[in-house]
């Protein structure tokens, strides 16, 4: 499957930052944010390119799993009994289930795994000056949302050796709207 746009256009956000002068990423900053919805906002579910996306799924590698309803702005919430999940679903936070391929330990004594989510925000460079003193590397997963905000932030956990994982366009909450398309 293609890479989806919001994606690319991430990619290429935090490309132009490294190689175009500030002036000219901060104009062009400007011009992609406005094409994409407000921080925390969801998308237009009815538009072209989602449903375009959405068309392009293969739907016979989406596992069949009874979907689990929230209130926005909230993440659903764990069954009161274990046994409601299903057998092909796993849902560590709630059952604790670990996938055959998920490292879940880090291979030697005192190694650690070192992981922030949701950002970036306006305390990440103060975060990134502290692990860069102490010689440090993390995985960011990180927020489309975010990402439009502090584009320059994005950018320098890729220049310190960071790894960058693609969260979400916003956080828990996108999914419910488009369960109409399933």
């Amino acid at each position: 499957m293609r890479p989806i746009p919001i994606i690319s256009m991430t990619l290429v956000m935090a490309i132009a930052t490294i190689l175009l002068p500030n002036s000219a990423m901060a104009e062009m900053s400007k011009k992609k944010k406005a094409q994409y919805p407000k921080r925390d906002e969801l998308p237009d579910v009815h538009h072209p390119l989602v449903k375009k996306w959405v068309a392009e799924i293969d739907w016979s590698k989406v596992p069949k799993i009874p979907i689990t309803k929230a209130e926005i702005p909230n993440c659903p919430d764990c069954p009161k009994h274990k046994k409601s999940i299903p057998k092909n679903a796993c849902w560590w936070t709630c059952d604790g289930c670990v996938a055959h391929d998920d490292i879940e330990v880090c291979p030697r004594e005192k190694a650690w795994g070192l992981t922030y989510d949701d950002g970036p925000s306006e305390d990440t460079p103060r975060l990134l000056k502290k692990l860069h003193q102490a010689n440090v590397t993390s995985t960011f997963f990180v927020v489309g949302s975010r990402i439009l905000e502090y584009p320059e932030t994005l950018v320098e956990e890729v220049r310190q050796g960071h790894h960058i994982g693609l969260h979400s366009k916003i956080t828990c909450f996108f999914r419910d709207p488009y369960m109409y398309f399933w």
